[in-house]
């Protein structure tokens, strides 16, 4: 039998701050040059060139990898058809996430690459309307935890952006390719005039809620026939909820995600583990906490499985890959028995 494989997921360890974080971290630990030196040559490994890199698209490259178009809609669809029965057996053609925009002089800007956060009712009297309006042109509208979705009668010819790509950029320069580019411009911009007239867009604006400016269609492709993958088990290693890419690929292979207690005992199974934690200090530039979470990560997920001599890999955003005790394990300082002693004890 094969030895099991497991393999460490951790966004935010290299980071996109190298400018901003970087003197933040050497004033913090000055007077501690083992864990400045440490965590500097982590955070020089990444080019400052490199760009930021989306969570959800590295873990399709994971799971996914032959895939050339990774099918976010039908991949998110998975954890939210239970909430719609009529739909269940249906797989969406889009993401169709309700976005607002910010005006420009020469254009428009998506304002925010989350997604625009409604209320229960605004989205079922929205899905409601849009599918009274334009239900017969052969389109369904579905709105799910704030997740929209776009069903259609036909299959359609049509290539788009992601929202976490359009963020912040001239969306004239995002535009809809493919055979049924125009056609689809032309209702996108048909579907944003409905936006703007409709009484719940009207009372967000006299609330001063953002607007809902436009329905973001993206996200297209089809899931593999194929319901195998390379992992038995999904383990979330931190206290946030696995993203919603790796909760729609669990439940579309039947892998199971189990808590950061299954490390304890790993079963002979190959292993995708996520740990996040680093993700939120890094975004907020906290220095601190995400000195204090890489702890987290050393004690609770690796210390783990290096007391069982497991074999696995750490990757992060942008394809860097720390494979075993080498590359990323050896800026960790070693005891005289080559046990590695965790970062607590350095300071």
């Amino acid at each position: 039998m094969s030895r099991q494989s497991h393999e460490i997921f951790l966004p935010g360890l290299l980071g996109p701050w190298p400018t901003t974080f970087r003197p933040l971290f050497k004033q913090l630990f000055a007077s501690k040059p083992t864990i400045y030196n440490t965590t500097n040559t982590l955070l020089s490994s990444r080019s400052p060139q490199s760009p930021a890199s989306d969570i959800d698209a590295e873990i399709f490259t994971r799971f996914l990898p032959q895939s050339p178009t990774p099918p976010h809609a039908q991949v998110r669809w998975q954890v939210d058809k239970q909430l719609i029965p009529s739909k269940k057996n249906t797989l969406p053609a889009f993401c169709a996430d309700p976005v607002s925009m910010q005006a420009e002089m020469h254009g428009a800007r998506v304002h925010d690459s989350n997604i625009l956060q409604l209320s229960d009712h605004e989205a079922q009297q929205l899905s409601t309307d849009f599918n009274a309006t334009f239900g017969d042109d052969g389109y369904h509208w579905a709105l799910i935890n704030n997740r929209g979705y776009l069903f259609l009668t036909e299959t359609v010819d049509l290539q788009t952006q992601s929202l976490a790509d359009a963020t912040s950029s001239d969306i004239l320069e995002w535009g809809f390719a493919g055979k049924d580019s125009s056609l689809y411009q032309k209702y996108a911009t048909e579907w944003q005039m409905w936006l703007y007239q409709h009484p719940i867009n009207q009372a967000r604006q006299q609330q001063k809620l953002p607007a809902i400016s436009a329905i973001w269609l993206w996200g297209e492709g089809q899931l593999p026939t194929v319901n195998t993958c390379n992992y038995q088990q999904i383990i979330n290693g931190s206290e946030y909820s696995p993203p919603i890419a790796l909760q729609g690929l669990a439940e579309h292979f039947s892998v199971p995600i189990v808590s950061s207690n299954a490390l304890d005992s790993l079963s002979q199974k190959n292993t995708f583990i996520i740990d996040e934690s680093l993700s939120y200090p890094a975004q907020a530039l906290e220095p601190e906490q995400w000195f204090s979470a890489l702890e987290g990560i050393f004690n609770e997920v690796l210390q783990p499985l290096i007391t069982q001599k497991a074999n696995f890999a750490i990757t992060v955003p942008n394809q860097y890959r720390f494979v075993g005790n080498h590359g990323f394990l050896k800026f960790f300082k070693r005891s005289q028995n080559g046990d590695i002693i965790s970062a607590s004890e350095w300071r």
